[in-house]
């Protein structure tokens, strides 16, 4: 049974049927009869009480690609261990719904006469009957959500934003239960309500009934020729109004495209397209910033190949960005800051390092010194995943915040926005420190042994034994004077015919037929990234740890990682081949091919 109490504040709501304030605004009654209740202390809430409270702490229109709920309210508050696990608390809880709560409900929509109490009740009767029942609701609570909803909108019983949610609940319920005259109703209110609430400079109050009547339910909605001229004109109002004001021309130039597309309207689509790539060159804000400039540049090419299959003049405007990108002559160093960190390594782990590497008591030779720097220089994938999730528990915006990738050229080569591919520009980070650990080993190894020693010993490995001795000659002693520039360049075709020679000892398949009649190489990306050619890799380097061929790619060719294969055939970021820890990386995975021995 409900309280007294509670029995007559609900009683207050359905009577007044005062407007909401706030957003969400159906909260603020769960949180009235919480403070009701705290009053009646030390009463403890009945089943009812706690069902009353519950009704109006769920969601609306709950973000279900989030969490591991699929239907439309969710929780109003979740608590995770970690940003990767299920929830250990939500409430309300999903999972103590059940046929009390439906047929509570059930009553209580029958019951209100305030369309806002009638609506919720309604609708999480129609929300959460599947789950429990394995059914639909009864047909009686559609309607009741699709008709409360409505009235609601008509008297505007919500706030705006909100009032936008309800009507479009409405249309896709009267559209699921295929009620003609509903469908009519909703359709007739979602066009009033736009009226009533849109204001220029709001666009989330904007553009919505064109959105839901014309692109989302055209077929199942159907709108007279009038209703969707005046439609059309009222969003192209809008544009010509504001052609210079960004926010207003990307609201309203996306769904006018995506209508003109639908229409096979080619001439009206590049004119709206048009405004926004005139707005977006012009821009004030976005011409102060090479950053902004390039994201604008990529917003271009892909809003004009969104539609390149369809229109050939979409495909060459997109053809054509493409081009003035590769001519941008931008300083984008203007455009960012530099952030650094310092390291200090204590000069005695440096030395007990050494003595690791070269023996303390007996000298190793070189095969067992090149041996410990290249275990040195490329960290275990399992001990780099461990201490990025550490990281990532600690910082976890580092993940949730997208983060562009930029080539010294100033275009961008790709965008980490996902887990796996955070943890490769982590990877990357680690090799690079792995490589400044591996220096002062590397800066022995030059006085240990001679530049004549290393050559014989790469001469006489198996993967390099029938490679030209010019060529490796001088990879080696270029990386001996110092020349970084020139060993990198060199050691890159090394390592590349290196691997295609293991893949063939594997009796794996390195050429390919080509369109001339005759057979090309297949790409190392293509070898490093076969699955069966990784497992027989890995296990051919399993010494060195299960995850070589991750390393190969994120060193070789992966266009997150430092792609120094792809970089280096195609002539971009030359500045990094000069540097030291370029070569540096690169011969220690010439190293680690040169330990393999036939059998």
């Amino acid at each position: 049974m409900l309280h007294e109490r509670i029995k007559e504040y609900l009683e207050k709501l359905d009577r007044e049927k005062n407007p909401l304030e706030n957003l969400h605004g159906e909260n603020a009654f769960s949180h009235e009869m919480k403070k009701i209740l705290d009053g009646l202390k030390p009463y403890k809430p009945s089943k009812e009480d706690q069902i009353e409270i519950q009704s109006f702490d769920f969601t609306e229109a709950y973000r279900t690609q989030d969490s591991g709920w699929t239907t439309y309210y969710g929780s109003m508050l979740s608590t995770y261990r970690s940003m990767f696990s299920t929830p250990e608390y939500e409430y309300p809880d999903i999972n103590n719904i059940d046929e009390q709560y439906l047929d509570y409900w059930s009553e209580r929509a029958r019951q209100a006469q305030n369309p806002v109490l009638s609506a919720r009740y309604a609708d999480l009767v129609v929300n959460f009957s599947p789950m429990v029942l394995s059914e639909k609701a009864d047909i009686e609570m559609f309607r009741k959500v699709i008709d409360s909803n409505i009235q609601i909108c008509e008297n505007l019983l919500a706030i705006d934003i909100d009032c936008k949610k309800k009507i479009e609940r409405a249309l896709f319920l009267s559209t699921f239960i295929k009620d003609e005259r509903r469908i009519l109703r909703a359709k007739k209110a979602t066009i009033d309500l736009e009226k009533k609430i849109s204001v220029d400079d709001k666009p989330s109050l904007w553009g919505f009934s064109f959105r839901l009547l014309l692109l989302e339910f055209p077929k199942k909605v159907k709108c007279t020729k009038q209703e969707e001229k005046e439609l059309v004109e009222e969003l192209e109002g809008r544009l010509k109004r504001a052609e210079k004001n960004r926010m207003i021309v990307e609201c309203a130039t996306t769904p006018l495209a995506e209508y003109y597309h639908k229409q096979k309207d080619e001439q009206n689509l590049m004119r709206v397209l048009g405004v926004l790539e005139n707005m977006l060159k012009t821009d004030e804000y976005i011409n102060s910033s090479h950053l902004l400039i390039l994201g604008a540049y990529e917003q271009l090419r892909e809003t004009y190949g969104r539609y390149a299959s369809s229109f050939s003049k979409a495909k060459e405007s997109e053809n054509r960005i493409l081009q003035e990108m590769s001519r941008f002559d931008l300083d984008e160093k203007k455009s960012l800051k530099v952030v650094s960190a310092e390291t200090t390594i204590d000069r005695k782990e440096i030395d007990d390092n050494l003595k690791r590497i070269f023996g303390e008591h007996e000298e190793r030779s070189l095969p067992e010194v090149l041996q410990m720097v290249v275990i040195q220089s490329l960290p275990r994938k399992e001990n780099e995943e461990k201490y990025f999730n550490d990281i990532s528990k600690q910082s976890p915006l580092e993940l949730i915040i997208p983060k562009n990738i930029l080539s010294d050229e100033g275009f961008s080569i790709g965008k980490a926005n996902s887990f796996d591919q955070n943890f490769l520009l982590h990877a990357v980070q680690g090799v690079q420190f792995a490589s400044l650990i591996s220096r002062f080993a590397i800066d022995k190894l030059k006085e240990k042994f001679s530049r004549e020693e290393t050559f014989d010993y790469l001469t006489n490995s198996m993967l390099f034994e029938k490679e030209n001795k010019n060529y490796l000659k001088k990879a080696v002693f270029s990386y001996w004077d110092g020349d970084y520039l020139v060993s990198s360049h060199f050691f890159i075709p090394l390592i590349e015919s290196g691997i295609r020679e293991l893949i063939k000892r594997c009796n794996g398949v390195v050429l390919k037929p080509n369109q001339i009649g005759g057979y090309e190489c297949v790409s190392l990306s293509s070898l490093l990234g076969n699955c069966e050619y990784e497992k027989d890799l890995n296990q051919i380097f399993a010494f060195f740890g299960k995850d070589v061929v991750f390393y190969l790619k994120l060193i070789l060719t992966e266009r997150l990682g430092l792609n120094l294969r792809n970089d280096f055939a195609h002539g971009l970021v030359k500045e990094k081949f000069g540097k030291r820890e370029t070569s540096d990386i690169l011969f220690c995975v010439l190293s680690l091919m040169s330990f393999l021995k036939e059998k």
